[in-house]
């Protein structure tokens, strides 16, 4: 588990037509590593908050950073997440996560918008 450090974990998921034509069962590998990182975290009040936002055409959140503190209300979330299919939009879906994830965060701690440096992105092609 890891619990030295507590952090905002927003997921980004693809659910777009192509996730599945890459082979089938790929959508429902997604929802399983999601779940698998969500248990590797301590997640609660004072520890990891833990965000998903879903898109394909469209963009929307399954559940925003406040909205669950235990692990099994997440697990639950993310395992009643329907695949969406329909066409990919990476691009709204990465605006639609800056703009309610990252932009949010300059008016509760007074910086600057240009000043936001993320440390770590790690993007995972499960399916090649």
């Amino acid at each position: 588990m890891c619990s030295f450090q507590t952090f905002n974990l927003v997921f980004l998921i693809d659910g777009s037509g192509s996730i599945e034509q890459q082979g089938f069962g790929n959508f429902q590998r997604t929802k399983d590593l999601v779940i698998s990182v969500i248990k590797s975290f301590d997640v609660s009040r004072g520890g990891t908050d833990v965000a998903v936002v879903l898109f394909a055409s469209s963009t929307r959140i399954i559940f925003p950073l406040d909205r669950y503190y235990h692990k099994n209300d997440m697990i639950q979330a993310v395992q009643g997440m329907q695949y969406p299919a329909g066409g990919t939009n990476t691009g709204a879906g990465s605006d639609f996560f800056v703009f309610n994830f990252i932009f949010p965060l300059r008016f509760l701690y007074h910086f600057n918008y240009h000043q936001i440096k993320i440390q770590k992105i790690q993007i995972y092609n499960l399916f090649q």
